[in-house]
Parts: C-alpha cells; structure tokens; sequence
C-alpha cells in the first residue's frame, strides 16, 4: 500500500507539488488528495499557498504550522457560517426567501 507521506519532504523550500505526486505515484489528482487528506490525521503536512505544493515542516518551521493552522481555522469557520445560512433556511421551509 502506498504510503504518501514517504513522498512528501520536510522544509517549505523542498515542498511537492500534487502534480508531481501524481506523477509519481500514477494516481488521479482525486485520489493524491484523498491520500494527503487521511496522512493529514497522523502528520503534519502544510500546503505552500503559492502552488509550490507539499511539505512536513521541520522544527525550524513551527511559525509555518501556526500560519497554517489559523488559515484552515479560518476556512472552517467560514463553510460553517454557510452551513448555518442553509439551514436556517431550511427552518424557514423556503429555500428561495432572501434576508
């Protein structure tokens, strides 16, 4: 069984890109997230914003894992606020009523 975090490096200036991991592995982008998504629940693997792709950060980098941690807290937060609105419209029982 593959296991994706072998393929993906330590430090920021080394970070993969899910190109080169499908690349690598032969496998669809879904399916390379889907990987990063469940390594993510035993390690740490950041995202680099700029497309430059995947890393596990080194001990240098702990300010890399709060930046990160505060912009996925931030995503989070903000696709629950839009769960809440749909279902409060949903409590309404009018799917189309705008506030």
């Amino acid at each position: 069984m593959l296991n994706i975090v072998n393929l993906i490096p330590y430090g920021k200036a080394n970070a993969i890109s899910r190109v080169s991991l499908r690349n690598i592995t032969g496998l669809s982008d879904r399916n390379v997230r889907h990987l990063i998504a469940a390594a993510r629940t035993d390690t740490i693997i950041l995202s680099v914003d700029n497309g430059k792709g995947y890393f596990r950060p080194t001990k240098d980098e702990l300010e890399e894992v709060n930046v990160w941690i505060k912009k996925e807290t931030a995503r989070a937060n903000s696709t629950l606020k839009s769960i809440d609105s749909a279902r409060e419209i949903l409590k309404g029982g009018n799917i189309y009523e705008i506030r």
